[in-house]
This record gives structure tokens, sequence and C-alpha cells, in this order.
């Protein structure tokens, strides 16, 4: 049977820094290579590892050498990670192409606007580096959530003004609403908030490629219900004062 397609894949790292070249990237590829060299180009990001993975399918009818040299340049911008998918047997590529599908939060592949699909995925991105432009504390916390009429309970990795991440539940679908409740070190009294789970990081994620993580969602708090909102900042204030103070001393 005549192969179909030449495929090449490429990850993405520190999606959201590079996106106006990422999608400058994609968009000139569009441009540069006619529909019937570059037939389908599948596009994957994975919001909570700040990734875009990219699998270009060639014709192979089509397809000539030169074609690769086209991307030297920007692999060494995006310092993007090459999958030589046409390494691997069918079956492996088969494989690899399954993991982009399970594990990436957003996924445009077939016919599709591609500028729909960029603004959707720099949006998801936007969202969260507003949440991490709030400094995180790497506070362990007890947090008690119910998504529906169960009340479970897990632990922070860390939390900000904005949210926090729960450790190892990755069974949470995006935009899941969550009542939150939580105590600060210290104190008993009980913070209540809304919150909705914006990003995933899942076991997958972590191997693939986000090793230094650990699996679990990222919660962005929506409203506080009493006085938590006040609470949580005069905490975290608290925080960084005792931070500054010791930075000083050791002076």
């Amino acid at each position: 049977m005549a192969r179909e397609f030449f495929e090449i894949a490429f990850i993405i790292p520190f999606a959201s820094r590079v996106f106006p070249q990422i999608k400058s990237f994609l968009k000139t590829a569009r441009t540069r290579f006619k529909q019937e060299e570059l037939p389908q180009l599948h596009i994957f990001s994975w919001i909570g590892g700040n990734s875009v993975g990219v699998v270009f399918r060639f014709s192979y009818e089509h397809f000539v050498p030169s074609m690769i040299k086209w991307f030297a340049g920007w692999i060494q911008e995006l310092r993007m990670e090459i999958i030589e998918l046409e390494n691997f047997g069918r079956q492996e590529k088969e494989a690899v192409l399954k993991k982009f599908e399970m594990t990436s939060d957003v996924k445009f592949t077939g016919n599709y606007n591609l500028d729909h699909a960029l603004n959707e995925v720099e949006g998801r991105f936007s969202r969260l580096v507003g949440m991490r432009r709030e400094q995180r504390l790497p506070v362990r916390l007890t947090v008690k959530f119910r998504t529906g009429k169960a009340l479970e309970r897990e632990y922070s990795e860390n939390i900000s003004y904005g949210g926090m991440f729960i450790r190892g539940r990755t069974d949470l679908p995006l935009r899941t609403k969550l009542e939150v409740v939580f105590k600060l070190p210290g104190t008993e009294q009980e913070i209540k908030a809304v919150a909705e789970v914006v990003h995933i990081v899942s076991q997958e994620k972590v191997d693939m490629i986000d090793g230094d993580r650990v699996p679990g969602s990222g919660v962005h708090f929506i409203e506080f219900i009493g006085d938590g909102e006040e609470k949580l900042r005069r905490y975290i204030e608290q925080i960084h004062e005792q931070t500054q103070e010791n930075t000083e001393n050791k002076i």
C-alpha cells in the first residue's frame, strides 16, 4: 500500500511566552505550503504544561526534503522538540498521536479555521498567565470541596490571590465549578469560595512534558463567601512581608 503522509511532530515549550511567534509560525506554514502539499495541520495544547504540540502531515506524493529545511530557523527560535514520527513503526506512530489526543486540553484536527483555533488556544493560555502573574505560595493545606452532593478532601500544593493547585485530582473536567473550604496555617477560621477548574496536569502530562510537576488540578477563585477574600489577602501579604524581612536581614 502506498504511503499517504510524511509526518513530523513538534512540541513547543513555554508556549504562553512565545505565542505570537507560534501564531506566525503556523500561519506562515499555511501560506507557504499548498493544500495538496500540507493537507493536514493538527494543533494540540497542554495548558497545565504550558506547551503546544503540532503535527504536520505532508502529502507523501508531494513531499520533498527541502520542505524540512524551512523548519530549521523556527526550531531554533521556538526551542521546539522534534518527534521524528517517520522513524517509528505504524503502531508506535499511532500510539504517539493517540497520546496527543488523550492528554491535550484543547485540540484542533481535520478541517478547521486556523485563526479561530489560534485565538481559542491563546485565550486559554492568557487566562492561565493572568493567574500565574500573582505570586504563588508553596502552602500545603487540607482542602474540602463539593462538586455535587459529596464532600471530598484533598491537599493543595500552592495558593495565590487568584486560585490554588489541588494535588492529585485529575478527574475533574475543565470549567467544573467547586465549593472549596480550607483553613490557613495558624488559624482556625475557614475560608469558603466558589472556584472553577481552569487547567489539569495529568500523570501522562507529567511523564511527557512536565516532569518536575505533580498531577492535579488548578482552580481559579470566582467568588468568596463572607470575608474569605480579605483573610486570604492579609495572609499572603503577611507572608510576603516576612519573606522580605528575612531577605533584608541576610544582606
